[in-house]
């Protein structure tokens, strides 16, 4: 009897301390640490990579990993290359009135992005905007960054990346925020940069997947019932939050399907 408890409070112990002494501040990361520690098993596509950090060539093998030998991307000529490379400088998404998807609250939104290059320009630009003939909706062109600084931009973000999650592992983040939101944040930050034309959201996913793998944190799916571009900051952590508050649920990177 007195060896069971012994044995239950060890284990209790070893629970109480699984909380890595970098994710103690942070009471949601600190609690999903238990489930790394039990169920963790790394995916596939991250066993190449450098734990310490990554470099922009590591973008493009992540990509080309993802993709190369799947049957709907067999010997596609962007795989692994950025959107520039064939030609696709300036990306645009198309709203019209029949769509009814650009509202009020949409077009303040993507009218003032808040997301800028390191040029100072804005990553999302609306031209040709219309009212529609209800008055409650607009018809408009969003266009993505020039991929003319796509490298420049996507190498920014790594930084970021990079320097963000060592402060983290080191329990020196000097901007005090939760890494799930932080993730949120960067997945938000790399969709808007749509550096690939495809396959952006699994390799976000992925990313985000190598991240929660160097932090000791169980792999969770992102908000994916909207595009975090047509989000705020503050909506898509929200909306990110309230799926980490759901019990959690190791998540596995899917088989690509389409060419997103």
């Amino acid at each position: 009897m007195r060896i069971s408890i012994a044995i239950l409070t060890f284990i209790s112990c070893l629970r109480a301390f699984a909380c890595s002494e970098a994710m103690q501040p942070f009471t949601q990361e600190c609690k999903a640490q238990d489930l790394y520690l039990l169920n963790f098993s790394s995916p596939n596509v991250l066993y190449n990579f450098n734990p310490i950090g990554l470099e922009y060539r590591d973008l493009l093998k992540m990509h080309k990993s993802l993709f190369e030998g799947k049957i709907l991307f067999s010997h596609h000529p962007d795989i692994g290359k950025l959107r520039v490379e064939n030609g696709e400088t300036n990306p645009k998404m198309i709203f019209t009135c029949e769509d009814k998807k650009l509202n009020e609250s949409l077009l303040n939104l993507l009218d003032d992005y808040d997301l800028q290059s390191n040029e100072g320009y804005p990553l999302l630009v609306l031209e040709k905007t219309k009212q529609c003939a209800d008055k409650n909706f607009y018809s408009s062109t969003l266009v993505f960054y020039k991929g003319a600084s796509i490298k420049i931009e996507l190498n920014r973000w790594l930084v970021d990346f990079n320097d963000t999650l060592a402060r983290y592992e080191t329990n020196n983040d000097q901007y005090n925020i939760a890494p799930y939101k932080y993730l949120a944040d960067m997945r938000r930050w790399f969709l808007v940069l749509k550096p690939f034309n495809f396959g952006n959201e699994e390799v976000v996913d992925a990313l985000v997947d190598y991240a929660c793998n160097r932090l000791q944190l169980p792999r969770i799916s992102l908000n994916e019932n909207v595009s975090p571009i047509f989000l705020s900051v503050l909506e898509n952590r929200n909306l990110s939050i309230k799926n980490f508050n759901a019990p959690f649920v190791l998540k596995t990177i899917q088989e690509p399907t389409s060419l997103k």
